[in-house]
């Protein structure tokens, strides 16, 4: 799933410019994915996965 977003939204995932990190804070490995999933489980009631793309 991460490499096909990845294809459809590139840069999402990273590399990362040293410019734009923090660190402060731990570098996330897949932050899209992340999100998705946090979304995901806050979700009241189970989505399909067209449900899901259309929410965002």
């Amino acid at each position: 799933m991460a490499t096909t977003l990845h294809l459809l939204i590139p840069g999402l995932l990273g590399p990362w410019p040293p410019d734009r990190i923090d660190p402060a804070f731990p570098r996330p490995t897949a932050p899209a994915l992340e999100w998705l999933l946090a979304r995901a489980r806050v979700s009241v009631a189970p989505l399909s996965p067209d449900a899901a793309l259309f929410r965002l």
